[in-house]
């Protein structure tokens, strides 16, 4: 695996400065891609000038993916620290990123907060909280259930509430992560034109533009109390 000093050397080899970067960043669960520039290559860190008002998503987490057309893949790196008023980011700690990362990127969204839901399964009901959705399936929190209860490749259905209309989603469980504290994550894919589909589509559509409206007011208010 290269080293982070090994990837600074080839950023600085092959992208130099005052080249065009992108930065993909998951808002929320909304890909938002920032545009920025090298402005100084640092011993074990990079500076880089980036664009508002999307840079203000480098505020909100600990690390953000590098996309540059002369690398293969993407590469994390994380964020030491951001200046919205002066546009710039310093990143360290880079690592190439995997092979499933561009599967983060599925258009998804996470809900403003955890919708309550039902799910029902072939020999128990339960309810459960939808924590993002995406065009494909959700993604569900569960409480703590009996050893057995959940298995992949299950089928259930999901009732919910969703943008003021009650719905059900047919599926079927595609991953089962325990978690600690003994909540359980789900991930839940729908049936094939399962009816309920163009709602969650709907919601979506609305979901990102709630959020990138919210990213336009967060850079406002970051720079206007630093002002």
């Amino acid at each position: 695996m290269e080293t982070s000093a090994g990837i600074i050397k080839e950023l600085k080899e092959n992208v130099g400065f005052n080249q065009p970067v992108d930065f993909m960043h998951l808002c929320k669960g909304v890909p938002v891609v920032i545009k920025g520039q090298i402005q100084e290559i640092r011993e074990e860190s990079i500076l880089f000038t980036v664009e508002p008002p999307d840079s203000i998503c480098l505020a909100w987490d600990a690390q953000t993916t590098i996309l540059q057309d002369v690398f293969m893949s993407g590469i994390l790196a994380r964020v030491v620290h951001f200046d919205p008023v002066e546009g710039t980011v310093e990143l360290d700690q880079f690592v190439f990123a995997d092979r499933g990362f561009g599967d983060r990127a599925i258009v998804r969204v996470e809900p403003e907060a955890p919708i309550a839901a039902e799910l029902i399964l072939e020999k128990t009901s339960l309810f459960c909280s939808v924590v993002d959705i995406s065009l494909s399936g959700f993604g569900l929190l569960a409480e703590s259930a009996p050893d057995g209860v959940f298995s992949k490749g299950q089928a259930g259905s999901l009732k919910l509430n969703l943008a003021g209309r009650a719905i059900e989603i047919t599926g079927n469980l595609v991953g089962v992560f325990p978690q600690e504290g003994g909540t359980i994550r789900l991930a839940m894919s729908f049936t094939p034109d399962t009816p309920g589909q163009a709602t969650v589509s709907r919601y979506i559509t609305r979901r990102r533009a709630e959020i990138r409206d919210g990213i336009a007011q967060a850079y406002q208010e970051a720079t206007q109390n630093r002002a």
